[in-house]
């Protein structure tokens, strides 16, 4: 692939700047449905994505297949001559210096075959922590990437991953419980999966309604992940705060969160899913602080945001596709010193929230939202009580931000947002008795 990037930079050249990002991707996927096996996959795919600038107009083409690269570069020629002239005209990166991400070797050399036991492992698991369960879905993957930069101011890189994932939903009835874990570093316990999903479908079963209140509510690991990659994300990102279209235009320096509310994005950490050596620009990606003791301190940049604010690209361009395209990388929560345990044990009355549905009803402006909780609890006194059927949470993330009571000390990553479990006070539940 290294050698079809070296031929697009050169021939690009002749009509403007180019750049170019592409990908050889080898997928395995073992998908179970019930107990019958539905997908046993594998194979290469291929993706070439050019970008031609020429003055304040640029266009973008990709292909799947790499013998039309030629093709792929006179159409972002094409698209380019009839483009809208942008605000500026931008200047490509340089070359900078790049961390080395490590590529772990367990991983690329686990086996299909394994990947097949380690699926029968993990629903098995699950079928003995109780003789009621049934396997709904089950799947694991693996996923090998080497990723190509290349662009006409004499960036050439390479950079490879591995990913290796276990997911499994189960159900009791009408009842559902789920588990997954995502690494690049380790060989998931894939066993743990499936008893970890089976143990949250059991504590479901005889949900009841609860009564429409204010009180504590505590977020776990997926439910703060779906809040904050839908509404705190986008907010941080320059090009919505350019567009007046983020919460925090016009606020750095100001409290937006509690003292203890600390956020980075960290593209090179280790082990992190969504490490790289650099960006869709080729930018070396870094560790940003965004918010710090509760104070806005900045936001996430591509190449083009941060010309137009006169700052340098903090590595974040998520796309040759459009002008901005910002996006996150490892979205780190700081993690506090309580546990998930301890925060039940201090709450007098409220709900431990773990997943949440109803993406549509959030406003990546506002900040509003109003959304159904799925395997929640109601908590009393320090201890669960029951399992909640049929309620929704509403309000605002970036007022609960400064009513955030307890962060907790465990963090995981299973997409990009790193987070622990966070209790914010006096949230709105609507309930149904």
């Amino acid at each position: 692939m290294e050698d079809i990037v070296e031929k697009i930079v050169n021939y690009g050249k002749k009509f403007g700047d180019v750049e170019v990002l592409a990908s050889k991707r080898k997928r395995y996927c073992i998908k179970y449905e019930g107990n019958i096996l539905k997908e046993l996959s594998g194979g290469d795919e291929y993706n070439i994505g050019v970008r031609i600038t020429i003055g304040k107009k640029f266009g973008y083409s990709s292909t799947s297949n790499i013998n039309l690269w030629k093709k792929c570069v006179e159409n972002a020629v094409k698209l380019a001559k009839v483009s809208k002239e942008m605000e500026i005209e931008v200047k490509l990166p340089k070359r900078g210096g790049y961390s080395k991400i490590p590529i772990c070797k367990r991983i690329v050399n686990f086996p299909v075959e394994k990947m097949a036991e380690k699926c029968n492992e993990m629903m098995n698991s699950a079928l003995e922590y109780d003789e009621r369960i049934h396997i709904a879905n089950a799947e694991v993957n693996k996923e090998i990437l080497e990723t190509y930069f290349g662009n006409s101011n004499g960036i050439i890189e390479k950079q490879e991953s591995a990913d290796l994932n276990g997911w499994i939903e189960v159900n009791i009835g009408e009842t559902l419980g789920f588990e997954e874990r995502n690494s690049r570093y380790e060989i998931p316990d894939f066993a743990w999966i499936g008893r970890e999903a089976s143990k949250l479908c059991v504590s479901m079963l005889n949900s009841r309604g609860i009564k429409t209140m204010k009180a504590d509510v505590i977020f776990d690991y997926f439910a703060v992940s779906s809040l904050f990659n839908e509404i705190l994300v986008p907010a941080l990102c320059a090009d919505n705060v350019q567009r007046k279209k983020s919460y925090f235009h016009g606020k750095i320096g100001e409290k937006v969160a509690v003292d203890e509310f600390y956020v980075v994005d960290d593209g090179k950490l280790e082990n992190g899913l969504c490490s790289s050596s650099f960006d869709a620009e080729g930018t070396p990606t870094q560790r940003t602080t965004l918010i710090k003791n509760g104070i806005l301190i900045g936001f996430l940049y591509d190449n083009y945001t941060a010309q137009i604010d006169g700052k340098e690209s903090t590595g974040n361009c998520s796309s040759l596709s459009s002008r901005p395209s910002v996006g996150e990388s490892n979205f780190i929560i700081k993690n506090g010193e309580i546990s998930k345990d301890e925060m039940i044990e201090n709450t007098k009355e409220g709900v431990i929230v773990r997943a949440i549905v109803g993406a549509i009803h959030m406003n990546k402006i506002t900040g509003d939202f109003s959304v159904n909780i799925e395997n929640s609890h109601y908590i009393e006194n320090g201890k669960l009580i029951y399992p909640i059927k049929h309620a929704m949470v509403s309000g605002n993330l970036f007022k609960l931000l400064k009513q955030i009571k307890e962060i907790g000390k465990e963090v995981r990553q299973e997409g990009s947002i790193i987070s622990p479990t966070i209790k914010f006070e006096n949230v709105q539940i609507i309930g149904n008795e």
